[in-house]
């Protein structure tokens, strides 16, 4: 099973804005949450049927300057992949990878998962 995705470019995925604190708590930014739940829609949108078991999950960060560290940006993404496939991540592997588009940019995001591994995964139809 495969499913590849892509979604605007947004800092407020990066961790750095993921949290607020405000009356002595610390919460998770209303617009953060947001984009959570808008990447697990589109991706159940496009697949629905994932199992327990191990979830390749590639997610690459085109970003239009040098300021944001796509590194922050890892942790609400899973999170959206998370509630999507219910798949806790302690079954996660992939990776992540960032590339400079001014005119685009955009996050691309690929979840895979196959009895073979990722081997099995990638030749799946996409769906």
């Amino acid at each position: 099973m495969r499913c590849k995705i892509s979604i605007p470019y947004n800092t407020v995925l990066s961790k750095n804005r993921m949290w607020r604190h405000g009356r002595g708590r610390t919460y998770i930014n209303p617009a953060t949450k947001a984009e959570i739940a808008a990447i697990a829609l589109l991706l159940k949108s496009r697949r629905g049927n994932w199992t327990t078991g191990k979830l390749y999950v590639n997610i690459t960060v085109y970003r239009p300057n040098m300021r944001a560290d796509p590194a922050n940006f890892i942790d609400a993404i899973l999170d959206g992949v998370k509630e999507a496939t219910r798949v806790d991540d302690r079954y996660y592997s992939g990776s992540w990878d960032w590339e400079l588009d001014k005119e685009n940019p955009r996050i691309e995001i690929e979840v895979k998962q196959g009895e073979k591994g990722i081997e099995n995964a990638a030749t799946d139809s996409e769906g």
